[in-house]
């Protein structure tokens, strides 16, 4: 458990901030000019905070948001590696990667308050909380549902297809891939920060959390450990699975891509397969109560992903009954052939 990987002091974070902020403002140029313009974005910010007392305070970078920054740039560069095959300029890829995060950090944890309102309802019995308020807003400490990610994402992303006048569809199709293997790095985060934890095993490969761990605390709770012990007991390294099984399903869904017998195939693919997935994860999972306690193994999360499951299938008969397939413009088919 790293939940806060290094300790940075503040102007070498405006350093990084400015060359990011003169990149992205440099647009789709030459890249002597993108490159000048990083360069005077990082020598901007790092003038203003190391002048200053507050620039040489040194900040923690977070491991789990530091993992889902690695997940962000991989999956856009997955995309943008791909767009010309559609006949799509790379910096829409940027454009809705930067959008989409946004809207997809809030989708995840719109629906993990939501899962979770009991631990975060600011109605307690001593009165209104206003710290579980501010708690709401934490995504630091972790508390993502992917599928709130999933059911915000797809949607802006189409949309902004329409918008801009790009092969929506198949844009969504080839972009699958890049969702996953987000998520895949995301996982590493959720082990690294201790949450998503599993339930105990004696397995040779379980993995125990130090005090102060959402499962230490939790077996603290149910009595399982007393007060000085060391570390939790061995559980299932729930996130460890969940981020293997990511990367297989995004390395295959990025490979099967030039092969997808229709437009709409990958969509409801992905649909299936992270669907399936998820609903075998939760079986190991120990850290959300079950939804009804009629069926106490069935959490929030195998409901969810069971209507994912069930819409792919829907998906997949919808789409397969149309048959159409994208045909990008000349450049592009040539591009797209070499690819298959």
């Amino acid at each position: 458990m790293h939940p806060q990987l290094i300790s940075l002091p503040v102007y070498i974070l405006a350093l990084l901030g400015g060359a990011i902020l003169g990149v992205s403002l440099a647009g789709n140029t030459r890249l002597k000019w993108i490159a000048l313009a990083g360069i005077g974005g990082a020598l901007l910010g790092f003038g203003i905070s190391y002048s200053q007392p507050w620039g040489h305070q040194d900040l923690p970078v977070q491991s789990y948001g530091t993992l889902m920054l690695i997940g962000f740039m991989v999956g856009v560069y997955t995309s943008a590696r791909r767009a010309p095959l559609l006949g799509v300029d790379k910096k829409h890829c940027v454009d809705i990667g930067v959008y989409g995060v946004a809207i997809g950090l809030a989708g995840a944890r719109v629906l993990h308050i939501v899962s979770n309102w009991p631990e975060f309802t600011p109605f307690i019995e001593t009165g209104f909380s206003t710290e579980r308020i501010v708690k709401m807003f934490k995504l630091w400490e972790a508390g993502l549902d992917f599928f709130g990610t999933f059911i915000t994402v797809i949607p802006f992303t189409y949309l902004y297809c329409v918008q801009f006048k790009i092969p929506a569809l198949p844009f969504v199709d080839m972009s699958c891939s890049s969702l996953i293997f987000g998520q895949a790095f995301g996982r590493i985060g959720c082990f690294l920060y201790g949450c998503c934890y599993g339930k105990r095993c004696s397995l040779p490969w379980g993995v125990r959390f130090p005090e102060g761990a959402p499962v230490y605390e939790h077996q603290f709770r149910l009595g399982d450990i007393g007060a000085n012990a060391l570390s939790s007991l061995s559980v299932h390294p729930t996130q460890i699975y969940a981020s293997i099984a990511c990367l297989l399903t995004a390395c295959f869904l990025y490979a099967y891509w030039p092969r997808r017998p229709y437009d709409g195939f990958m969509l409801a693919l992905m649909m299936i397969m992270t669907g399936s997935m998820r609903f075998f994860e939760e079986l190991l999972r120990d850290d959300v109560p079950p939804a009804f306690s009629a069926v106490p193994w069935l959490t929030p999360a195998h409901y969810f992903a069971l209507a994912v499951v069930s819409g792919g299938i829907g998906l997949m008969l919808f789409f397969r009954r149309r048959r159409t397939l994208f045909k990008p413009p000349e450049k592009g088919r040539a591009l797209h052939a070499a690819a298959s």
